[in-house]
């Protein structure tokens, strides 16, 4: 009977696990030293080798020929794990078995002492799935989880996990696999497999699988049965797993820049018969136009693969046509980090050239149509913010100095909010932004932003002063790192923004002066958060005079907007924090990504 390659070549020692250095090395010590504590979280995105590592583990810490190094693999106990037969290694699936009486079930089992083992190890895979009441279930229990058990938890949504059982075990984040690393083990498979398939076609694998090895396996023991004589091609693979193939991606954004329109709706009504996946058709795009523009830079042949090469000649790329396909992807494409910030280095390399500021916008025009499709390139300039010297607006600070929206605004034509002509931002202060998160407001945004921001306070020891310095040089700004911590609660939320409360004007208010003056502030709003947020911040009484009662009087009565006009008063504030943020995350973690050399 066939196994399936992602079991049939799981790793069975550390030494075979792939791309998680650190967590084995760290491992590996606790082991030696019999450090191990209650429980260990694994969290990171699929087939990144979490339940994998719990079960090396179990073996680890049970192995009768353990070498200070890896298990052996041959003792009884390593080849009864092997055999999924140990009956002290309990692996439950949590999102089946994820009810309070299966907690029940498993508390009274704790305590039984191991019947052949050292330790015993319970395994519970998706974790995030478990009920509330189960996780209540298991406080006590883990906390004081008798000497002779390890609790380990799996889960893909971190986010997820109580704050209560955070603070009972030891966090682990399992990044990505490499897909260079994700390539070697596929040839090394592929050979003991005589798989006949080309160095391209493993590489197009190795990119579909977006880092996990468990789906590059499953791809590639699909294909392994599309020929048994001739060599399996990069072109096999595309249209195995309906991808469009270099050649007509280039032919796409050929007849697009050209502004033949008819011909690349024709090449996108090909696509879609086909059964495209539109949404990995556009991250292709996006690394193609990486690579291309990258070229362009540097004039290093060796950023492209012998495709582009090829291709490259053909293509007469103009940096306004960068900055117009970077535009449409980024809108249209729900990227992770890394992809962000490429997106913004590009951006920013575009915007060095000081003359593509004059550039007109682009337009590409259909010969077969009267009417044409303006896309208009968006660039952002910092805005200077004029510096008050006058000690007396500081003692009377008003939040509502100016209206929320001129009179001349109140009601944006049809045409304006079609074309996109957003309010200017320039008219908003502290208050505008406060009541356009308001206006979206969502207990879910407000619980997950808190629970957050509580995980980022209890790092914070008052009483380590040691600790806490090492800790706040993680963050590119460690002044505001510790400005936030002082943050009593988190009010309103939305997808683009918070409202945060403090104890201290002082403290409030100048988070607030580096938030407009495009202070490393949003760097660290990132860094806790996860995301890119609009910062508005209070002290607890000003926000109770000024937003709770001050707004209920007539004398500062804002209109009433409807849902697109508040949509466009956010949608600048997005893109303007997007670009001040990723740059300098970019600059501290993508350092010469397209430096010339």
């Amino acid at each position: 009977m066939h196994q399936v390659f992602y079991q049939k070549y799981r790793p069975i020692n550390f030494k075979q696990t792939l791309g998680q250095e650190s967590i084995r090395k760290i491992l590996v010590n606790a082991i030696n030293r019999d450090k191990l504590p209650n429980g260990y979280i694994f969290s990171g995105e699929r087939g990144t080798g979490k339940t994998t590592f719990a079960k090396i583990i179990a073996k680890a810490i049970n192995c009768l020929n353990w070498d200070q190094i890896d298990v052996c693999n041959s003792c009884d106990v390593c080849k009864s794990i092997n055999t999924n037969s140990a009956i002290d290694i309990v692996e439950i699936d949590a999102a089946s078995k994820n009810g309070i009486n299966d907690i029940r079930e498993l508390v009274e089992n704790v305590f039984n002492h191991p019947f052949t083992f050292k330790k015993k190890v319970y395994i519970l895979d998706e974790a995030h799935m478990l009920t509330t009441q189960s996780w209540g279930g298991l406080l006590k229990t883990l906390e004081e989880s008798p000497p002779y058990v390890l609790f380990i938890f799996t889960t893909t949504e971190f986010n997820k996990i109580p704050l209560t059982i955070l603070s009972r075990c030891q966090s682990f984040f399992f990044k990505k696999i490499t897909s260079d690393l994700i390539l070697e083990r596929l040839n090394d498979i592929a050979k003991k497999e005589k798989i006949k398939i080309e160095k391209d076609a493993l590489i197009k694998i190795a990119d579909l699988s977006q880092g996990s090895l468990r789906d590059g396996l499953s791809l590639l023991d699909q294909i392994s049965n599309f020929s048994d004589s001739e060599k399996i091609s990069i072109t096999d693979v595309e249209k195995t797993f309906n991808i469009v193939d270099r050649n007509a991606k280039f032919t796409f954004i050929k007849a697009v820049l050209s502004g033949d329109i008819k011909e690349a709706f024709n090449l996108l009504d090909d696509f879609e018969s086909n059964g495209l996946n539109f949404t990995y058709f556009l991250r292709e795009l996006f690394a193609l136009t990486v690579n291309l523009y990258a070229y362009a830079k540097l004039k290093n042949i060796n950023v492209l693969d012998s495709t582009e090469k090829t291709m490259i000649e053909t293509l007469n790329f103009e940096k306004q046509h960068y900055a117009f396909l970077i535009k449409a992807i980024e809108e249209n494409t729900n990227f992770g980090l890394s992809q962000l910030t490429l997106i913004d280095r590009l951006k920013a390399i575009v915007i060095s050239y000081n003359e593509f500021f004059n550039q007109k916008p682009l337009t590409i025009s259909s010969p077969s149509n009267e009417k044409s499709l303006h896309l208009e390139t968006e660039y952002l300039e910092k805005k200077k913010i004029k510096k008050s010297n006058h000690k007396q607006d500081q003692k009377h600070f008003s939040l509502f100095e100016k209206s929320f929206i001129d009179k001349s605004e109140k009601t944006p034509k049809n045409d304006e909010v079609t074309n996109n002509k957003f309010l200017d931002t320039s008219k908003l202060n502290l208050a505008n932004i406060a009541l356009a998160i308001n206006a979206f407001n969502d207990n879910k945004w407000i619980n997950h932003f808190q629970n957050l921001l509580s995980v980022f306070q209890t790092k914070f020891n008052d009483k380590d002063k040691q600790n806490n310095l090492s800790y706040f040089n993680n963050f590119i700004d460690k002044y505001s790192a510790r400005d936030i911590v002082k943050a009593t609660k988190i009010v309103k939320a939305s997808s683009f923004g918070i409202v945060i409360l403090f104890e201290d004007q002082k403290i409030a208010m100048r988070l607030w002066k580096e938030a407009i003056e495009e202070g490393n502030v949003q760097a660290t709003i990132f860094q806790i958060f996860n995301q890119n947020l609009f910062l508005a911040s209070f002290s607890e009484h000003q926000y109770k005079t000024t937003i709770t009662e001050e707004t209920k009087n007539q004398k500062y009565q804002t209109e009433v907007l409807n849902l697109t006009q508040l949509e466009n008063l956010a949608k600048p504030f997005l893109k303007e924090k997007k670009r001040s943020l990723s740059q300098k995350m970019v600059d501290k973690y993508f350092k010469g990504l397209f430096e010339e050399k």
